[in-house]
């Protein structure tokens, strides 16, 4: 990537590039400034009707800051950049991003040259003021601006009236106010500002245009190279959806789905907790979750899952590896067809469990991660979800065969996918520095990662919970620095939080665990919709969401849309709840649509606080015995059919576990059986055993 941060000594002038014409407004676009690149003198745009200078401080900034492509920055302003009105004496629309750091005081966004009208911003917000026969008048448009983030701004003149839109959405008019001869942008003294995309049109541009201009270039992420801000505006509205493809009332998950209205759904088609599920009946559900919602939102994202925690025996030896595999890795195409080959592609083959971790070092598993992805994004998925790469990478030097890997996925994926380019995430993946995120040769080899959002107990105030940074396994601030595959130096990889699932060790529920990952004995899911109220748990999304940015820039929150409660009976889906066909949701669903809206189209201007959550209500500690207790017993059910010798033995409940986890050991030899037996077992039960060949015990095992 060539080096954008170039800086020029004279005026200057920026020529056009950039981003697709939009059908909309394309024929009566006049003018359009990327900030691509810059030449000295004043040269026209590419639309070869305005002319644009930039003062001498200006400065060229990438993916890493801009919109798309490149901005324009200043640290500090010796003068406002101009630009001519094309239109002359008709209808005149300007539409641009802009941000700025430094929010202290008043700042002049957008103004005419003789200073007969300005768009400003101050502690009161954003405001269009004009002067006319010495009367000032003013439009308060609500919106305030947020230090170090991009907003849209779009000011259409028609006659004596002026249109104000932020975000695609009109706050407002004012009357009174004078066509330009020139406009400007800044002004002398301004500091940490940026723009970019810069757009003129000779009519006025009413919503639709404008929302199209918006919509293309705050998510324009489907290039070879994307902006990290195009990044983030999708991560800030994305849903955590755990396998939402195979669970119940669909209907009214769809429903929600085009109420809310999400960029991503991550994991939404994958195989979370169902690893041992790879086939056809597999893939023609994520066809049909895939093709319906493209139906009721094409610009959704819709995430799937391929976990490199964990691989099934029962799966790999059962799939045929397709000649495209092959071919994808440069290998020569067996002369027989083969299957995955389960022992070459784990960690540790242990005959006993059905499950392995994989080693990526292994080209068996390499294969294994190309297919199960590769097959995902042909049945429809837009993106990838890799899992926790910590262990599966233990012997894969510097992370090259992963890096490899997922290199050759984008290869293959990238044409044939829906958007023509496909996104890649990741889990936990700890480097030697202590920082999160797969890095390899200085590059990081996902787009994105997810991780626990980790809140921290309040210890004195009973259910009361906190984020900071630095509490136990938190990941603010701790994300990895590398090159992007967006095409930017970042010194963390962006990342989303999200209220965990893992299910919890044996802890007391209601007291504090201090630096423990479960807040209050609980998992995060679980304390967020057992213990919160529904009042309580809209509070924390919108703390949650606020607080996440303040700690990490890169961090966005993921709201929970439908999660598993290990623990719990049921999931927790964020549905309005459904009184006709006893759809029991959670009811976060208006307040997530709201809140997305509040932070797109008019920030909160409130101090972000903890929200108090009551204590005094109790956790029903037997809330999931039940449903823990019927699970155990199915468990306990399946294991006696498939090993006779657990009812040969007439073993107790508590008897077979110790069993069944005693046989998981390797190198057990029969004396060492002998002995546990005999502690284990009755005196009836033991003359019983003594009857048994040791050897077959052995062998028979836990019986997976």
């Amino acid at each position: 990537m060539r080096d954008l941060r170039r800086k020029f000594a004279v005026c200057l002038a920026a020529s056009a590039a950039g981003l697709t014409a939009l059908a909309g407004g394309e024929q009566n676009l006049v003018a359009h400034y990327g900030f691509e690149s810059l030449a000295g003198g004043k040269t026209p745009d590419a639309l070869g009707s305005s002319k644009l200078s930039v003062p001498r401080d200006g400065e060229l900034k990438g993916l890493f800051d801009s919109v798309a492509g490149q901005c324009i920055s200043f640290g500090k302003m010796s003068a406002p950049i101009t630009v001519e009105n094309p239109a002359q004496s008709g209808p005149l629309s300007i539409a641009f991003w802009v941000k700025t750091d430094d929010l202290a005081g008043e700042v002049v966004i957008c103004s005419d040259a003789k200073g007969a009208w300005a768009l400003q911003h101050s502690n009161e917000g954003l405001v269009l003021k004009a002067q006319k026969d010495g009367a000032e008048k003013r439009l308060n448009a609500d919106y305030f601006l947020t230090a170090g983030k991009w907003s849209h701004m779009a000011i259409v003149l028609s006659g004596t009236q002026a249109d104000l839109y932020v975000n695609s959405r009109l706050r407002g008019s004012l009357d009174a106010v004078d066509l330009p001869s020139q406009i400007q942008l800044g002004a002398a003294g301004a500091a940490a500002i940026s723009f970019d995309e810069l757009r003129l049109y000779n009519r006025a541009i009413g919503a639709p245009v404008l929302a199209e201009v918006y919509e293309q270039e705050r998510y324009d992420i489907f290039g070879d190279e994307y902006s990290r801000f195009a990044l983030q505006s999708h991560l800030d509205r994305a849903l955590f959806c755990q396998a939402i493809y195979m669970r119940p009332f669909q209907d009214d998950i769809f429903r929600m789905f085009g109420n809310v209205q999400p960029r991503m759904l991550l994991a939404a088609v994958g195989m979370w907790g169902h690893v041992d599920q790879f086939d056809e009946a597999y893939l023609q559900k994520v066809r049909q979750f895939c093709t319906r919602m493209n139906e009721i939102n094409p610009d959704t994202l819709v995430g799937g899952a391929t976990f490199l925690d964990t691989v099934s025996r029962r799966v790999l030896p059962t799939i045929t590896i397709p000649d495209y595999v092959f071919e994808a890795f440069d290998l020569p195409i067996p002369a027989e067809p083969r299957t995955f080959n389960f022992s070459e592609a784990v960690l540790v083959d242990n005959a006993r469990n059905d499950l392995g971790l994989p080693d990526m070092s292994k080209k068996e598993a390499q294969l294994w991660l190309f297919y199960a992805s590769c097959e995902q994004i042909k049945a429809g998925a837009d993106m990838i979800h890799i899992g926790i790469l910590s262990g599966s990478t233990k012997k894969d030097k510097g992370k090259r065969a992963l890096a490899d890997t997922v290199r050759r996925i984008r290869a293959y994926c990238d044409p044939i996918s829906r958007k023509g380019k496909i996104l890649i995430s990741s889990g936990n993946c700890v480097n030697r520095d202590g920082t999160n995120g797969a890095v390899s040769d200085g590059k990081l080899i996902c787009d994105f990662a997810w991780f626990a959002s980790t809140p921290r107990e309040v210890p004195d105030s009973k259910w009361q919970c906190e984020y900071v940074k630095g509490h136990s396994h938190a990941g603010f601030g701790r994300m990895a620095a590398g090159f992007h595959p967006g095409g930017w130096d970042s010194p963390h990889l962006p990342w989303v939080a999200h209220l965990d699932t893992t299910r919890v060790p044996n802890m007391e529920i209601g007291v504090p665990h201090l630096d423990s990952w479960f807040p209050w004995g609980l998992t995060e899911i679980r304390w967020f919709s057992n213990t919160l109220t529904k009042e309580e748990r809209n509070a924390w999304l919108r703390y949650m969401t606020y607080r996440v940015k303040e700690l990490d820039p890169f961090c966005s929150a993921m709201m929970p849309a439908a999660l598993v409660r290990p623990g719990d009976p049921g999931p927790y889906y964020m549905n309005t709840p459904n009184k006709a066909n006893e759809f029991k949701g959670y009811d976060q669903e208006e307040f997530v649509k709201q809140l997305w809206g509040e932070v797109e189209f008019g920030y909160n201007r409130e101090p972000i606080t903890v929200p108090s959550i009551s204590p005094d209500k109790d956790y029903g500690t037997d809330m999931g015995a039940e449903y823990e207790a019927e699970k155990l017993k199915s468990y306990l059910d399946r294991k006696r059919e498939r090993l006779p010798i657990l009812t040969t033995l007439d073993l107790n409940d508590e008897q077979v576990l110790a069993y069944l986890e005693f046989m998981q050991q390797d190198n057990l030899t029969p004396e060492k059986v002998d002995r546990f037996m005999a502690d284990l077992l009755t005196v009836e039960q033991m003359k019983v055993y003594q009857t048994l060949n040791v050897k077959k015990v052995i062998n028979v095992g836990a019986g997976y």
